[in-house]
């Protein structure tokens, strides 16, 4: 009889392993981990942003491009519009330097910035843009940025 439970519970113990989930957020986590469950996309965290100052937030997206200083920023492409930028929380932690490309979930909190040119600067710096393209950068910009408290890169 001993045996019989023994088996039983092996046996369940190997189901429930392997039923996973149901999120699809398995990879690397960077900073604090998080639920993926009920992630949105870039385009529906900027129509849910309409008329709010700020919204905490859990998005999945692709890094198309990364602080190649640190890796304490990223770029997230945004559907129809200029890339998001996504920042560490207090520079608390980064992410590899080699992941643009890859999909990313971030959980975090969204708001409208305006960021200066002498950062615009040194995040093109950063990414290692000419500097021609440094020099060119000569105005501030405003829009939605994202402050991340956890990455899962997959």
């Amino acid at each position: 009889m001993m045996k019989k439970l023994a088996f039983f519970a092996g046996l369940l113990s190997v189901l429930f392993s392997c039923s996973g989930n149901g999120n699809s957020s398995e990879g690397p986590v960077f900073g604090e981990s998080f639920d993926t469950t009920g992630a949105i996309s870039m385009l529906a965290l900027g129509e849910q942003m309409q008329g709010k100052t700020s919204m905490d937030c859990t998005v999945k997206g692709t890094i198309a491009e990364v602080c190649q200083s640190e890796g304490c920023w990223f770029t997230i492409l945004n559907e129809g519009s200029e890339p998001v930028t996504v920042r560490m929380k207090d520079h608390s932690f980064t992410v590899p330097k080699n992941s643009a490309g890859k999909a990313a979930f971030f959980h975090g909190t969204a708001f409208t910035d305006t960021t200066s040119v002498e950062t615009l600067r040194d995040y093109a710096k950063d990414a290692g843009k000419s500097e021609a393209e440094i020099d060119a950068i000569k105005e501030a910009k405003i829009g939605m940025v994202v402050e991340a408290n956890g990455v899962i890169l997959q």
